[in-house]
């Protein structure tokens, strides 16, 4: 997934349940810091977040394997413009 304009790039992912889950961030925004944090379903709870970072760099988390569900990730640099769902099925 890519970091670009103040926004992620896709915005919705999808996944199987049961299956490590990597996630790649990509930050295309030359000189702006972001990162990526996933949070538990129905709760803001972090179950993982790579480092704020400044652009242009990139960065893999590894969740691991997820129960089914709706998986909320935002930037929390940029939290009201950089959101999306992970839905693990």
């Amino acid at each position: 997934m890519q970091a670009v304009n103040i926004t992620f790039a896709p915005s919705s992912l999808s996944a199987p349940a049961g299956t490590p889950i990597t996630v790649t961030l990509q930050n295309q925004d030359n000189g702006l810091a972001h990162n990526i944090n996933f949070f538990a379903p129905g709760t803001s709870t972090s179950i993982g977040a790579t480092d704020v970072v400044q652009g242009v760099s990139t960065q893999t988390l590894s969740l691991g394997s997820l129960a089914p569900g709706s998986y909320h990730f935002k930037c929390d640099v940029h939290p009201t413009q950089m959101s999306g769902t992970l839905v693990v099925s």
